[in-house]
């Protein structure tokens, strides 16, 4: 892998400094530290004042191939489909036989058992088993807390233990986005809702273009009873990916609220599709045309 950095005043197009970085792929965390704290340090030197550079004590390396097949999981994670939430489950089971550090396992099953895709429910053991057993490995992964306290909170109603996970996840890696999104659904079910939407909105300047995260904050909006902010997060989940069944959902839900139900039961048709059927849908989808009857 090669990296070549260059710093240029804005204003004249001065070339103040350049340097080329040349690694193995199994250094690539220490090297985009490396990198940054180069970059940090030319900016001092160059339009500031001089520093003094660091470099992290626990800088570790990456094994590229369990790296790939983690976000080859995050790939198949964030379609939120039957299909691409089972891809991830073995993505990231095959990422953790290499490189046992990585965490993603725990939220590929919560989020199969939270669809309905796994009638048996054996998924949420499953999380709670892939959790546990990534904090035996590394307790300083945001991302197994994270996984953990949506299992405290969904399935074991542990609130307070819920709680205290997603903070920890959070003050771990405050840029984990699953955690603020699933820390928000808490809050909303914890009654505190304007905490709920700042974590959504936070959740969306972390990453802007995820369909996913614009159908999140879709429903918390839907929760907050603000239906005209719903169905315009929902919709613009659908521009990103037309075949996002939880947008659908939230479309639906929101439209049986503002009695539009011939648009409510097309958009729950869709969802109901989307999923293959899962009961939570055929619900919906019920009650609207029930409704329209």
């Amino acid at each position: 892998m090669r990296i070549t950095a260059q710093l240029v005043r804005a204003t004249d197009q001065t070339h103040l400094w350049a340097q080329n970085y040349e690694r193995e792929t199994v250094q690539l965390l220490p090297l985009e530290s490396e990198v940054a704290e180069d970059i940090a340090e030319q900016i001092h030197v160059q339009l500031l004042s001089p520093v003094a550079a660091s470099r992290p004590a626990d800088a570790h390396s990456v094994n590229p191939e369990a790296h790939q097949l983690y976000l080859q999981g995050r790939l198949y994670f964030n379609q939120r489909s039957r299909e691409g939430l089972e891809k991830s489950v073995d993505s990231f089971s095959h990422a953790i036989t290499v490189d046992p550090s990585y965490a993603g396992q725990a939220d590929a099953y919560n989020l199969i058992a939270f669809y309905g895709f796994d009638p048996t429910m054996n998924a949420v053991t499953q999380a709670k088993i892939a959790a546990d057993k990534a904090l035996r490995i590394d307790d300083s992964l945001a991302a197994a807390y994270a996984a953990l306290a949506y299992t405290e909170f969904v399935w074991r109603e542990d609130w307070p233990t819920a709680e205290r996970e997603f903070r920890r996840a959070l003050d771990l890696d405050d840029n984990y986005v699953p955690a603020h999104q699933w820390y928000a659904l808490y809050l909303a079910a914890a009654g505190h809702m304007d905490e709920s939407l700042c974590q959504m909105r936070y959740a969306q300047t972390l990453d802007p273009l995820s369909p996913t995260i614009h159908a999140a904050l879709g429903y918390m909006y839907y929760f907050a009873r603000d239906y005209d902010h719903a169905v315009e997060q929902a919709s613009f989940a659908l521009q990103l990916n037309s075949n996002l069944m939880m947008a659908h959902a939230v479309l639906g839900w929101t439209y049986t609220e503002q009695h539009k139900y011939p648009d409510a039961i097309a958009e729950l048709e869709n969802a109901s599709k989307l999923s293959g059927g899962v009961p939570v849908y055929e619900c919906a989808l019920g009650r609207g045309s029930g409704t329209v009857g």
